[in-house]
């Protein structure tokens, strides 16, 4: 008997002696791979095909995994470090080579081909026996650090790492600087977590033993600024609700470097974007729009060492084009490009994209036309220049540029893309925004379409192409002629629906969006049943939904069903549809507290109006007709887009209301007085919730 928790030799004792040997031989294996289930059994079924479901419960059973903590949805397992040690010491270096090549096709698949595959580095590495094989340069930085910071994610970066290291261990650097750099460095290739802890325990210690000595001070802070910008980032910082918090110290250590630095020097520059970039990532964490423009301030042109630096790339840049002869030079290799070049250019696309955030689109698109030119020049990677031109797009967008334009910047980054999923699907998507703006719907749907396509199944990405091809098609199938197009538009967001994880804040929003599509399906075809349907849709979507502004638009909707029901089957009562306009425009207002402009509010005040008028109640429809007016004139006085047709429709309310009550017959009541189908607006955008990625 043991006294207290076993050893983890002990564990491993215990394990050997009462499990199979089929069991044993798994063990071994699954110590070279990330162990979750879907792997597991990939592993299992490559290595042992022999063996099945007995010998992988003895695995999970015998006392040796753990499960990670936040990965009830997907488990995730680990070896205590000693056991997994003990475990790869039973397995040579090729094999274990081949079990990460099982798994790195399972990455591909699972993650889609844009991922930094982790497990292919390693294995090719391991069956090369070259220690330095796959180093090669690293990918610059274009967003926050570490990968998508899940623990399935950082599982699959960091085994193949410890693999690595236990089969081809790396000797370490004299100094804490530059052992801390290294290992940060080898972060960036392999993202594993314990290499970066390692890495900030080397650079605090860097920071406090660099003395009085300001260049190794400068340089001990930006490492130490950018590995906690970098862990803030993680799985675990992310689970401990540490990110504000290290991000915030990040950018502490980075201003201690950038006021250290001399001067106009390398550090200095570096250092400012590394504040700038955490900053935007604090603001992607908090939504305060002051941090983009504290951002902002350290990037100002005028500010040093940037006058500078832009001066030294724009002479470069003279150079390239004309030449010492006149003839010009053109492209060069981005090892030729001279530092000052590389972080001008960073600078250009860093501040475009905040200035764009900022809704500062028209300084921004200058400011981003730079930048692409001088990636063009650089011949930079296909990594950089893609994203880099879809923020160019956005601006140009924004500003109202002409199509042509915006279509050439389309193209540009379709072909920096090329067949990479993970910078071909922002492309189509941009694409078929664009093209759903300027009204042409069917390249839309081909584009929205290619899209849906190419992203993984069952992802967040895919869920929210379908939602938005599902809200551009619901928007067409609204208007008259858009029989044609509602079966699809409820097919697509329907399988959006589908598709969403059950616990997502997005729920009631897509419930509502397929009640909607139901009800114009019913609007064109009448079919009673989607009618039904629709009302128990946009009931759960008023019951479930987050944001106000969701809520607001489903009432609404639902007020004109409700109406329906009662027209076509007797149910519900009149003093239901009323009672859900009432609730639209209260939503309304709440969602825009202290703006009493809300285009949901306006049409919702029309449509009480137009019940009121049909309980035959004309006093208060007039007087509520009259304020939806007010609405109206509201909305046109802070410059709002509005329909004027809708405009139009509540000023000739009254009127069409005094040339009924001579008549009041039920049928020419409603031909005359029933509120419109009103299509969802933009309003539903929660700001607190925005996608600030």
């Amino acid at each position: 008997m043991y006294r207290g928790a076993p050893s983890e030799d002990d564990l491993l004792r215990a394990f050997r002696a009462g499990a199979s040997p089929g069991a044993l031989r798994l063990a071994v294996y699954l110590a070279a791979a990330p162990l979750t289930l879907p792997v597991m059994q990939l592993v299992q079924r490559a290595m042992l095909p022999d063996t099945g479901p007995m010998e992988l419960a003895e695995v999970l059973l015998g006392g040796l995994l753990t499960q990670l903590p936040g990965t009830a949805e997907q488990p995730c397992f680990a070896y205590p470090p000693r056991v997994q040690d003990l475990l790869l010491s039973s397995l040579d270096q090729d094999t274990a080579g081949l079990v990460l090549k099982h798994c790195s096709a399972y990455v591909e698949r699972h993650f889609g081909r844009g991922t930094r595959n982790f497990a292919a580095l390693a294995a090719a590495r391991l069956t090369d026996h070259d220690p330095d094989g796959g180093a090669g340069p690293l990918p610059e930085d274009t967003g926050t650090q570490g990968g998508g910071g899940s623990v399935e994610a950082e599982l699959f970066a960091r085994v193949p790492a410890r693999v690595l290291r236990f089969y081809q261990p790396e000797r370490p650097a004299r100094d804490p600087l530059t052992e801390g750099g290294r290992l940060f460095e080898e972060w960036r290739r392999r993202g594993d977590p314990e290499v970066l802890r390692q890495a900030r325990d080397l650079a605090r210690t860097a920071v406090t033993g660099s003395g009085a000595a300001p260049v190794t001070a400068a340089r001990a802070r930006l490492l130490l600024g950018r590995v906690l910008r970098a862990e803030a980032g993680t799985a675990a910082a992310r689970a401990a609700g540490r990110r504000e918090e290290l991000l915030r110290e990040a950018v502490t250590e980075l201003a201690a470097a950038h006021g250290t630095a001399a001067a106009d020097s390398r550090e200095q520059a570096e250092a400012a974007l590394e504040i700038a970039s955490s900053r935007r990532e604090l603001w992607q964490l908090t939504g305060q729009d002051e941090l983009l423009t504290a951002a902002l301030e350290v990037l100002d042109p005028d500010r040093a060492p940037w006058p500078g630096l832009a001066e030294a790339a724009r002479a470069w840049v003279r150079l390239r084009q004309d030449g010492p002869d006149g003839t010009g030079e053109g492209v060069v290799d981005a090892e030729d490009v001279p530092w000052a070049v590389g972080v001008h250019r960073a600078r250009l696309l860093l501040r475009g994209w905040m200035l764009l955030k900022l809704r500062q689109a028209g300084t921004a698109v200058p400011e981003l036309k730079e930048g692409c030119a001088l990636l063009d020049l650089e011949e930079a990677t296909d990594a950089v220049r893609a994203p880099a031109l879809l923020d160019l797009v956005r601006a140009l967008r924004a500003t109202g540029a002409a199509d042509a334009e915006t279509r050439r910047a389309l193209e540009r980054a379709e072909r920096a893309a090329g067949d990479d999923p993970a910078l071909l699907l922002p492309c189509l998507a941009a694409r078929a925004a664009f093209h759903d703006a300027v009204g042409e719907a069917r390249e839309a749907d081909a584009a929205y379409e290619r899209a849906v396509l190419l992203a993984p199944a069952d992802s967040t990405p895919r869920c929210e192409l379908l939602t938005v091809w599902g809200e551009s098609l619901l928007r067409r199938a609204s208007a008259p002629d858009g029989a044609g197009i509602v079966d699809r538009a409820e097919y697509v967001l329907r399988e959006a629906l589908q598709a969403l994880p059950v616990r997502s804040t997005q729920r009631g929003r897509l419930q509502g969006l397929v009640g909607s599509a139901l009800a114009q399906r019913f609007r064109h075809l009448g079919f009673l049943p989607d009618l039904f349907e629709s009302r128990h849709l946009l009931g759960q979507a008023v019951r479930v939904a987050a944001d106000a502004a969701v809520r607001a638009e489903a009432w609404l909707q639902l007020g004109r069903v409700r109406l329906e029901g009662w027209h076509h089957a007797g149910a519900p009562v009149l003093m239901d549809a009323l009672q859900a306009y009432e609730n639209a425009e209260r939503e309304a207002h709440a969602a825009r507290a202290g703006d009493p402009c809300s285009l949901t509010a306006a049409r919702a005040r029309h449509s009480s109006a137009a019940v009121l008028a049909l309980m035959g109640r004309p006093g208060a429809a007039r007087s509520a007709f009259r304020a939806a007016r007010e609405q109206w004139s509201r909305l046109v006085g802070a410059l709002r887009e509005v329909d004027w047709a809708d405009v139009e429709l509540t000023r000739t309310a009254e009127d069409r209301l005094t040339a009924l009550e001579a008549q009041w017959t039920p049928e020419e009541r409603w031909r005359q007085m029933a509120p419109p189908w009103w299509p969802w607006t933009q309003e539903w955008s929660n700001p607190a919730g925005a996608d600030r990625s």
